[in-house]
């Protein structure tokens, strides 16, 4: 029988913080391994070494593992970088939470264009892939894609945003990031020499002026020496489309009458083009005749004269007149007792590719039968070349057809371009004249350039490290539990970005002071401790030290949308 032991002596219980303290393995056998190792001794002492060898390399790495991290002769930025050394370089926070990816099939002979939820187009040449021995890869791969765009996004991809530069850390502002990978059969293949993908990444990002956009670069994450490595220019494009501005933004009812401008050009352009194509009829294309089906039922339409049927019912038998009626392969059969039951009404309905919806009716019972018109197999060749002349003539008149309208098209799309433009230009002006003292807008975008291999892709502009610094200590607000040895993440909202820092007794806590802010960690519970922008608003502006008090939160963070909820600013 399994025995139970609770042997205690009112002992403290252990908060998230203390666990989290003392948790991290991995930085102490690396501690531990770089330690002076103990000198030979005889074969007796030996023997006694060895017993206590687990003792032992437990009290030595503990002991080198505080002095690396908690020695009040080491640095706060030295004690922060051996943490982060001491980890996985991309580590997600919430594991339970696993990246959704888009899944595209593409046929490596020819490649292919694909495009995201979002507008973004991933441009794949042909023969682009081999595998790990540098043969080209045949058939299908399946291909994966995912794109971050937010604090969020970022957050829980746990892929780091800082970029080193001659001796200084510099965080990177995103315009959008990517994760492309493929697979064969379920196994990893690699982009293949000289070849490389057009990726046009879709996205939203604040401009400051508003024919000018921001100067991005493109990195390419590089986990085996974890850093990014600058790739080019980021070629951007500014869109069109517009976010919405603020209801108490003065630029409002000037983007909204921009906006109903828009719409009016295009729906003048529209009326145009309708009125255009109206002018000229459009020439009716010839049905191809069909060879009777032997296989198949047939009957014909002249029972239909028993009945009241629709004009369109009409037109389709007048259309046919002297065709066999056979029922479709992609029908039910015409049932065995079909023709002893008094059927009260029937309607004849188009369908696509010249088939037709045949349905009988009777007050107790329906039949809806899918029917085509068949041509007689001695009547087949004759019908065809008639069919092959008639398409001849469809398409010298659908030519000519163009030919007239061609011109006049051109016009009517040149004229709505030049309105279009105006109306982007005046309201551009208002925009400078109303651009005095407030926030850059948003725009869309896109960001053009080559991944010339699978992996992560950041659309990125270094931003300098921040000049305030405040000491903090960070501590539950409920338990006053101290939390330490665990990673903090800090937003700035003016900047698309998330700062990483080791969460200390001491930390040096960077962060702008004109912005709001919003700050947090993960608890050993997978619970999120929050310091919320009005906190931040509330520290004074001469403070060299504070207490930062985290408020738990209760809620449950079982998917991405629960944790957006919780980390809203």
């Amino acid at each position: 029988m399994k025995q139970k032991y609770n042997i205690q002596r009112n002992p403290t219980p252990l908060s998230d913080a203390d666990i989290a303290k003392h948790q991290d393995f991995d930085a102490l056998m690396k501690a531990y391994q770089a330690a002076e190792q103990p000198p030979q001794r005889t074969a007796i002492t030996r023997r006694m070494w060895v017993v206590g060898s687990a003792v032992a390399a437990a009290l030595v790495g503990l002991i080198a593992f505080s002095s690396l991290l908690f020695s009040d002769g080491q640095s706060y930025e030295a004690q922060q970088t051996a943490y982060f050394e001491a980890r996985e370089y991309v580590q997600p926070p919430m594991t339970s939470m696993k990246p959704q990816f888009a899944s595209y099939t593409v046929n490596t002979t020819t490649g292919g264009s694909y495009e995201y939820e979002n507008a973004t187009r991933i441009n794949i040449p042909s023969d682009a892939f081999e595998d790990a021995n540098g043969n080209t890869i045949e058939g299908d791969v399946n291909l994966f894609y995912r794109e971050m765009h937010d604090y969020v996004d970022f957050f829980l991809s746990g892929i780091p945003m800082t970029y080193d530069s001659a001796g200084v850390t510099y965080n990177l502002e995103s315009a959008g990031m990517i994760e492309i990978y493929a697979e064969k059969d379920g196994r990893r293949v690699r982009m293949a020499k000289d070849k490389s993908i057009d990726i046009e990444l879709a996205s939203v990002i604040d401009v400051p002026d508003i024919n000018i956009p921001p100067d991005y670069n493109i990195y390419k994450l590089d986990t085996a020496s974890r850093t990014w490595v600058y790739q080019e220019i980021d070629n951007i494009q500014l869109l069109d489309e517009w976010e919405d501005f603020d209801a108490d933004d003065p630029r409002k009812a000037t983007q909204e009458a921009y906006r109903a401008t828009l719409a009016n050009i295009k729906k003048e352009r529209a009326a145009a083009i309708n009125a255009l194509e109206n002018t000229i009829p459009t020439p009716i294309q010839p049905e191809q005749p069909r060879q009777r089906n032997r296989s198949l039922q047939t009957f014909d339409l002249d029972f239909l004269e028993s009945f009241t049927i629709s004009n369109e019912a009409k037109a389709i038998k007048e259309k046919y007149a002297g065709a066999i009626w056979q029922v479709a392969e992609n029908s039910q059969r015409i049932p065995a007792n079909a023709d002893r039951i008094e059927w009260e009404d029937a309607t004849l309905k188009s369908l696509a590719k010249e088939q037709y919806q045949l349905t009988l009716i009777r007050s107790d019972r329906q039949l809806e039968l899918i029917v085509e018109p068949a041509v007689k197999q001695s009547d087949y060749q004759a019908a065809l070349a008639n069919y092959e002349q008639a398409l001849a003539t469809y398409e010298t008149q659908l030519a000519e057809r163009e030919t007239q309208l061609a011109k006049r098209r051109t016009t009517i799309e040149s004229e709505a371009t030049s309105k279009r433009e105006q109306a982007t230009a005046d309201f551009e002006t208002k925009l400078k004249e109303q651009n005095t003292n407030v926030r850059p807008r948003k725009r869309k975008v896109l960001n053009k350039f080559k991944a010339t291999s699978l992996g992560v892709w950041n659309c990125d502009r270094p931003i300098p490290p921040m000049e305030y610094e405040m000491e903090v200590e960070f501590v539950d607000a409920t338990t006053g539990t101290t939390y330490e040895n665990t990673t903090g993440y800090l937003v700035d909202k003016s900047r698309n970005t998330i700062y990483r820092f080791l969460v200390t007794e001491n930390t040096r806590l960077k962060f702008n002071q004109q912005s709001d802010n919003f700050l947090w960690l993960v608890t050993a519970n997978n619970e999120i401790a929050v310091f919320r922008p009005e906190q931040f608003k509330a520290l004074k502006s001469n403070q060299s030290k504070h207490t930062f008090r985290l408020e738990r939160m209760p809620n449950r963070l079982e998917n991405e949308t629960d944790i957006r909820r919780v980390l809203s600013i």
